[in-house]
């Protein structure tokens, strides 16, 4: 058997180097006489290419990706990217002819720094995702970055996992002072734990920081002790939560603390949340709209949610975050006199569904000074163009307007009552009990604490931060009280 695998390694070697008598590279012309290696994560040189030189691609490069004949990529249908910067730097770039460009966004506010994805049109057959690489280009003198995804994940199986994005950030996560580029990646594990690669700033060019992905998953900055802290759920049913703390220390991330705690609280706290008179609540003069309006902060928005960054929403994106789905679809939608219905359902229809519409603008003042999200324009882009689920919002360009749709079997089983109002200076906490349709007994399954802080928009309030305070197994006291 042994004998077996050291002859169909060797004959695996062997073809490699047959099919790959050349050097995989890009060729830069001859009077830059520069030659770039194709490395994992490729680096393409700006300095050494004059405004008024092309680049030619080796036949041979990218071997198995994508079909040998290479096209200069196009973002004309994506924006207004004609300034001269963005012209010279994406003219080196050349792509497959079976690829596209399939979204292009900026990094930062400051718009320094460009994300070009790239995607094949028809989904491979070895696939999950279209996507291939991602090209940053800098307004800085910076060399541009190519990342394709190849590198592997020490003892993971696959490098990029479920639902990915390849949204990517700036953010200072080894507490340099000097930003790096985080990219969502998917999410792995039973409990969905957000990953990233990370690229980190060294002598005028970016570098895969491989100490980031080893490392850290699902993560929040604690800048006052620069720290990482970590959480994921194991066990059974995904009952215990850790909390991992992570310092940058020589090169490195140590753990310095971990934490284990059980989600699922004693049974016996349950009857108390049963009885509960909601009518009675003291709200400390804050109004039923304004309660409602941030009751879907609650149910949907992950527990730490923290508005200070301005990228609640886009790092909590995910195309198959039902969390994330479920919010965009509820907030901007409830409770909102700026949202026009299109269409009631019609019985004489096949499959039919209610429609409603909000003007962009709207939707994105009520994202922006509200939710205090940074990034209204790229989570746009990253909506669909018309209906493609049950419960879907869309994008349409031709009127400029977020829809929501609702299918016909459609409804809402999840609810957020108030339970008690405290407020500190300006802000508000408002402690929410949630409660689901299909919940075996008549009690909330999590508490969660919003807070809100009076703020200068038309609503009023913005949103500061989403704590969950306690979870219960309402199924397990079922049983219980059964038995």
């Amino acid at each position: 058997m042994r004998r077996i695998k050291y002859v169909l390694i060797a004959a695996s070697l062997l073809a490699c180097v047959i099919g790959c008598r050349r050097d995989d590279a890009i060729i830069i012309p001859d009077d830059a006489d520069v030659v770039i290696e194709n490395d994992t994560n490729d680096i393409i040189n700006d300095d050494s290419v004059q405004d008024d030189t092309n680049v030619n691609v080796d036949d041979n490069y990218s071997t198995d990706k994508g079909s040998e004949s290479k096209i200069a990529i196009d973002l004309s249908g994506f924006g207004d990217y004609s300034e001269k910067w963005i012209a010279d730097k994406t003219k080196e770039i050349l792509i497959s002819e079976d690829m596209e460009v399939e979204f292009v966004d900026w990094v930062d506010a400051d718009k320094t720094c460009l994300q070009i994805a790239i995607a094949y049109k028809e989904m491979p057959e070895d696939r999950w995702t279209k996507h291939e690489e991602d090209y940053f280009i800098f307004k800085d003198d910076i060399k541009t970055l190519k990342v394709n995804y190849d590198f592997e994940h020490p003892g993971f199986e696959h490098p990029v996992w479920d639902a990915p994005t390849f949204i990517s950030h700036f953010e200072d996560v080894n507490f340099d002072g000097v930003d790096e580029i985080i990219i969502h990646v998917g999410m792995n594990g039973f409990s969905g734990m957000q990953t990233y690669s990370a690229y980190e700033y060294k002598d005028g060019e970016y570098v895969y920081f491989s100490a980031f992905d080893n490392h850290i998953y699902s993560y929040k900055i604690d800048k006052v002790n620069e720290t990482i802290i970590c959480k994921r759920t194991s066990g059974d049913s995904q009952n215990i939560l850790y909390t991992t703390v992570f310092k940058y220390e020589n090169g490195d991330y140590v753990e310095i603390e971990e934490t284990a705690s059980g989600i699922y609280e004693d049974f016996s706290e349950i009857p108390l949340y049963m009885d509960f008179d909601y009518d009675k609540v003291d709200t400390k003069g804050l109004s039923k709209e304004t309660i409602d309006l941030f009751a879907p902060c609650a149910i949907y928005l992950e527990d730490g949610s923290d508005t200070a960054n301005g990228d609640t929403l886009i790092s909590y994106y995910a195309s198959d975050n039902y969390g994330f789905w479920d919010f965009i679809f509820y907030f901007p939608f409830e409770f909102n006199e700026n949202v026009e219905l299109v269409h009631s359902y019609d019985a004489d229809v096949p499959c039919p569904t209610e429609q409603w519409r909000i003007n962009y603008e709207e939707w994105e003042y009520i994202l922006r000074e509200v939710i205090k999200e940074n990034n209204v324009e790229k989570i746009r882009n990253k909506l669909p163009n018309e209906c493609n689920r049950e419960c879907s919002v869309f994008y349409s360009p031709d009127d400029n307007c977020i829809y929501r749709e609702v299918g016909a079997i459609n409804w809402r089983d999840e609810h957020a009552y108030v339970r008690e109002v405290k407020r500190e200076g300006d802000a508000y906490i408002i402690t929410y009990d949630l409660f689901d349709d299909f919940s075996p007994v008549d009690a909330p399954y999590s508490i969660v604490e919003v807070t809100i802080a009076e703020a200068d928009n038309k609503y009023g309030f913005s949103l500061v931060g989403v704590d969950k305070i306690k979870s219960f197994d309402l199924w397990g006291y079922s049983r219980a009280i059964e038995e």
